[in-house]
């Protein structure tokens, strides 16, 4: 089994730089939105720069050298993509009429759609949509995505039932 986890150099680097282009192609709409949202180039790439996270599994070894692979291929092709959307950006005008205000929530979205097959993630992810929901009309930006956090607690509790 642990032969399984552990994988070469080699199919290290191509799965890093595989999820590195992929990402990049993703920064290209961020790029793109800042730079619609009122930042210039540069702050969409600074602020690309300093807000990275990353994550990593496998034998400690492995896990080293799949989280530093993969962690500069995403940081390296995500601030590309960042800054050839943000330079970009400017020149297109209302990035609605190519998709790109749909594509970055998208994206994450499909990022976010595998963890669904938890216990518990569903009801989280329904319980936080009908808070942020019901709190749009009238609450302040923002305010509606970080009261959906509450959405984790009947979530933990359906997972924690489902356990025992």
């Amino acid at each position: 089994m642990e032969a399984t986890l552990a994988q070469t150099p080699r199919a290290t680097l191509t799965g890093a730089l595989s999820i590195g282009v992929a990402v990049g192609v993703y920064g290209i709409s961020f790029g793109v939105l800042a730079v619609a949202g009122g930042l210039s180039a540069a702050q969409a790439c600074v602020m690309s720069m300093l807000v990275f996270t990353g994550a990593s599994q496998s034998d400690p070894e492995a896990a080293r050298a799949a989280f530093l692979a993969t962690g500069i291929s995403v940081w390296v092709f995500w601030n590309l993509g960042t800054l050839g959307g943000a330079l970009v950006g400017g020149g297109i005008g209302d990035p609605r009429r190519f998709g790109l205000d749909a594509m970055f929530p998208a994206a994450f979205l499909a990022l976010l759609a595998p963890q669904l097959r938890r216990p518990g993630a569903p009801v989280t992810a329904v319980t936080g949509v009908v808070i942020a929901l019901a709190l749009v009309p009238f609450a302040p930006a923002g305010v509606p995505v970080i009261a959906a956090l509450a959405g984790v607690v009947p979530g933990v509790l359906v997972a924690r039932g489902a356990r025992t």
